[in-house]
């Protein structure tokens, strides 16, 4: 029986696992803590403390490092992806800020809110399940978005 420890979308040394096994689980385990977040409606309504907020939190910062570090071991984490430090953080930092409004617009267009939505929107939605990304195509629909 194999044991693997998943943190934050990087793989640890414990077994050897691809970067593209560890990039998926933690976009997929951020996508669950997005979801549950939607569920306890929309940031403006969440406390401080509250499921809607902690799971966010927990699920943007999923996908972002799943994003960030492309599911490196734990011994060749880049500190300076985390802190947006040095040409590679920057870079690192610009492509995750997508994944983070990604998520934010998930979370208002499963609560029917569009307010947010400008003529044409890119979502970011790799690592989503077949049901949740078809959640958000219904959502979308109701909210009278074409797609494309």
């Amino acid at each position: 029986m194999m044991k693997m420890i998943l943190l934050n979308g990087l793989k640890t040394t414990a077994i050897s696992w691809r970067p593209d096994a560890a990039i998926k689980r933690g976009e997929e385990f951020g996508w669950t803590n997005i979801f549950k977040a939607a569920k306890e409606g929309t940031p403006d309504k969440w406390n401080i403390g509250s499921v809607g907020a902690k799971s966010f939190g927990v699920g943007v910062h999923a996908l972002a490092d799943a994003m960030v570090h492309q599911g490196v071991k734990m011994k060749d984490h880049s500190i300076n992806k985390d802190l947006a430090l040095g040409k590679d953080g920057k870079e690192a930092y610009t492509k995750a800020n997508g994944m983070e409004e990604s998520a934010l617009l998930v979370v208002e267009i499963l609560n029917g809110n569009f307010s947010h939505f400008a003529d044409a929107v890119t979502l970011h939605l790799s690592g989503m399940t077949d049901d949740q990304r078809q959640q958000v195509v219904d959502a979308l629909k109701k909210g009278n978005f074409g797609l494309k």
